[in-house]
C-alpha cells in the first residue's frame, strides 16, 4: 500500500517540536502527530487500521473487513474501527467489476469483470495478479 507516514508543520517556531517526530518518527510505526502540550505528540494509523495498546504500533491491516465492488474499483471497509470509511484497494484498472470474493486464509481477491470478460484475482496489496 502506498502509506502516508509523516506530516510535518512549515511553521519555524514549531521547530523544537518537530524533532519529536523526526528522530524514529516519534516512536510511532506509522504516523506521529505534533499535538500541544503537555502531549507533545502522538501516533496514528492509516484509515481503517487500528493503534494497538502501546498506543505507538498499527495492527498489520483490518482483521475484519467488507470488501466491495464499485464498477471501476474494489474497495474495502474496516470493521475494526468506529468510523466507515471506504478505501480503494490498489487492484488494476477494472472496467465492470461485478462480483467479488476473499480467501480469508491467503488473502486473496477473487473478482469478475463483464467488461473483460474474466475472472482474476490478486492479493489485497494489488500483487500476483492473475486471471483465473
Amino acid at each position: 500500500w502506498n502509506i502516508l507516514t509523516s506530516i510535518s508543520p512549515l511553521t519555524p517556531d514549531l521547530s523544537t517540536a518537530l524533532s519529536l517526530c523526526h528522530a524514529n518518527n516519534g516512536g510511532c510505526s506509522h504516523l506521529c502527530l505534533l499535538a500541544p502540550p503537555p502531549i507533545r505528540h502522538s501516533c496514528a494509523c492509516p484509515i481503517g487500521i487500528k493503534l494497538m495498546d502501546d498506543g505507538k504500533t498499527c495492527v498489520p491491516g483490518p482483521t475484519n473487513s467488507l470488501i466491495f465492488a464499485h464498477r471501476e474499483d474494489i474497495r474495502q471497509i474496516s470493521l475494526d474501527v468506529p468510523y466507515i470509511v471506504d478505501v480503494v484497494l490498489p487492484l488494476p484498472e477494472l472496467k465492470s467489476a461485478r462480483a467479488v470474493d476473499a480467501d480469508r486464509k491467503t488473502g486473496e481477491i477473487y473478482w469478475t469483470d463483464t467488461d473483460l470478460d474474466v475472472i482474476q484475482k490478486a492479493t489485497r496489496d494489488g500483487h500476483n495478479i492473475k486471471v483465473v
